[in-house]
């Protein structure tokens, strides 16, 4: 099979290493425009200063310990982080304007950070008794990768198998009655 860059021009791949490499600046401001155009201007629901590092932030503790923390959170279950003007996600990368960059914990803004404690994450009791085999259900049976991500099946009960069961939940329930 060839490889789906054989047959690109020279522009085109640089135009591709641009996006990946921070050089090229995204403008979302037109997206942003219609959006709020069709649904109002909205603005994102903030919590108050976290207490301890949420679950989903592990990687990232210096973010959600920065003294200027603000969370989002989503309604797909994940969440992003607010300093000041700039949006932090939980995978290393920030929005600063209109430009996506990479941020580690050793950058300027995040040292003499103090970490705090991370929280722990509840299950809660309506889950199912075999997590591992509900995994399994989500990724062989409704074929979606997506919504488990990398580690999808652990057997672990995290953020992102709560956002599977809150979708197959009743699903799932009906296909395996007791489990």
């Amino acid at each position: 099979m060839k490889h789906i860059l054989n047959n690109i021009d020279q522009f085109e791949k640089q135009r591709i290493l641009e996006q990946h490499s921070g050089g090229m600046i995204v403008n979302n401001k037109k997206f942003f425009k219609l959006l709020e155009s069709k649904l109002g201007s909205v603005k994102p629901l903030l919590n108050e200063q976290m207490e301890q590092v949420p679950v989903d932030w592990t990687n990232f503790p210096c973010v959600a310990s920065h003294p200027g923390a603000k969370k989002q959170d989503n309604s797909d279950g994940t969440s992003l982080i607010y300093i000041g003007n700039t949006i932090y996600y939980n995978n290393g990368r920030k929005m600063v304007g209109d430009k996506m960059l990479e941020y580690t914990c050793k950058d300027p803004e995040f040292v003499g950070v103090k970490i705090k404690k991370t929280q722990s994450y509840q299950k809660p009791s309506d889950t199912p008794k075999d997590i591992k085999g509900f995994q399994n259900w989500v990724v062989n049976t409704k074929k979606d990768t997506r919504v488990l991500g990398q580690y999808s099946i652990d057997g672990r009960w995290g953020p992102r198998t709560q956002t599977a069961w809150n979708l197959y939940k009743k699903e799932y329930q009906a296909a395996n009655p007791g489990k």
